[in-house]
């Protein structure tokens, strides 16, 4: 029998021998397809993906029973699972798991030279490279010092920079701005052009529905394909509707501040969000917005200007979800944010979808979006006067978005402020509200509604 480029026939995949994550799923993909996987968060599309490329196998001691194809191989046996960095490009949601050298160059240098460029050659490639991504600037900086979209870019590119025969991008879009959703949409496009299998998994399918031949999707515990089934698009342009703010007192203020490391990446910003407000920081990846949350929490010192803080309680949340918890189980971070906070621990266990099941785990063992609620929750129970919220619908499926939605807006109602940063135009229309774009060094305030359109026309979605 012939089977496609990319065959997988997983009949059990999991951590466990004795707890499946996954059953009976099956996904197939010739060259020049797109392939999109969809579904819940936690609900087990990231373990499919290390399932059929061997990583939850042989790296992660994971279990997998099946069959496996990729361009002819069986990644489940470890010597040929050895020869698929060759032919596979494999792009993982969170970049910081991917990138471990300290600066950006550091990382191309060292993935060139993998691939067997000299180091003169690899060195003059690499800034090749980040020039591109227009990171030639910050090509010795610290890769924890650049924004999570700009770290993406990184690692999306030295993925496939030896021109892969598969591609597999888990959550692209994730901590993108809208030109890097562009960016996205580009790379799908002419790889499929050239031949190339692409794998993709995505909580936001609307911006790719148009672009891929297949959907699949899990269901059950199962990666079932949905033939015939439209994509469910909740990511069309969404309705704006400006809302009457805060007539509360300034709860926290900024004055001609300057942020950024060494060098101000921010400069004369003047910022305010009063008691009860919801305020989006907007603007492209490595702007600036994360510095100004890290600025306004204490953890970065001003470079000039000053910071007014009249919040007895405050708390960021930052992109990195995983830097918030410090415990070895979810159990124990909802009961130490508890115990420290006065929050009940029966409120927060209860906003926590999974909480039965999960309780027992590590939260790194968890997927990116159940990650991202668990810190969501903690800054709940900490920032009781202001939350400050760095890009939090990444990882988040529709529900949960939903759900975020709904916990803004009622938080709102009972006098707490929220300063989010975010590149979800959906989230800036639907909980914000005002608007600061932060762009070329400057933060300056604009009309909401036209902020969401600038947004969405960004992407390159066909509206």
């Amino acid at each position: 029998m012939v089977h496609g480029d990319v065959y997988a026939e997983v009949k059990m995949a999991g951590y466990e021998a004795g707890s499946p994550i996954l059953v009976d799923s099956r996904l197939e993909a010739w060259s020049g397809e797109a392939c999109m996987l969809t579904g819940p968060s936690g609900s087990g599309k990231t373990v499919f993906l290390l399932s059929i490329t061997g990583i939850l196998k042989h790296l992660l001691n994971g279990v997998v029973e099946g069959e496996v194809r990729l361009k002819g191989l069986n990644p489940l046996h470890r010597d040929e699972y050895a020869r698929l960095p060759g032919f596979l490009g494999f792009v993982m949601q969170d970049p910081e798991r991917q990138i471990i050298y300290p600066t950006p160059l550091d990382e191309a240098i060292a993935v060139l030279e993998a691939r067997g460029y000299s180091y003169e050659e690899a060195e003059r490639k690499a800034i090749q490279v980040l020039d591109a991504l227009g990171l030639r600037g910050k090509a010795g900086e610290h890769v924890e010092n650049l924004s999570g979209g700009e770290r993406k870019r990184l690692a999306i590119t030295l993925s496939i920079i030896h021109d892969p025969d598969i591609i597999i991008l888990d959550e692209p879009s994730a901590s993108l701005d809208p030109a890097g959703i562009g960016f996205i949409r580009r790379l799908v496009s002419r790889e499929k052009s050239r031949g190339r299998v692409i794998l993709l998994t995505e909580h936001k399918g609307g911006y790719f529905a148009d672009l891929v031949d297949k959907a699949y999707a899990v269901r059950k515990r199962r990666v079932v394909e949905l033939a015939g089934e439209e994509i469910a698009d909740y990511e069309k342009m969404p309705e704006c509707r400006e809302t009457l703010g805060s007539s509360g007192g300034v709860l926290l203020e900024t004055r001609g501040l300057s942020a950024g490391y060494r060098e101000p990446l921010v400069e004369n910003a003047d910022i305010h969000i009063r008691r009860g407000e919801v305020v989006a920081l907007v603007g492209p990846n490595g702007s600036g917005k994360s510095t100004i949350l890290k600025t306004l929490a204490g953890f970065l010192k001003p470079l000039g200007g000053e910071v007014i803080n009249a919040a007895r309680g405050l708390f960021y949340a930052p992109q990195n979800p995983d830097t918030v918890f410090i415990h070895g189980s979810v159990r124990r971070e909802l009961e130490d944010a508890s115990r420290r906070t006065r929050v009940a621990f029966e409120e927060l266990a209860s906003m926590y979808p999974w909480y039965e099941r999960v309780k027992g785990l590590h939260p790194l063992r968890l997927s990116h979006g159940q990650r991202r609620w668990l810190s969501i929750l903690v800054a709940y129970a900490y920032g009781r006067d202001l939350m400050l919220l760095d890009e939090p619908t990444t990882g988040l499926d529709h529900a949960l978005y939903s759900g975020l939605v709904k916990l803004v807006n009622e938080l709102r109602g009972r006098g707490r402020s929220i300063l989010l940063s975010t590149h979800d135009p959906r989230l800036v229309a639907d909980v914000a509200d005002r608007v600061y774009v932060v762009e070329d060094g400057r933060v300056r305030e604009k009309d909401k509604c036209k902020a969401v359109e600038s947004m969405y026309r960004a992407t390159g979605v066909p509206l």
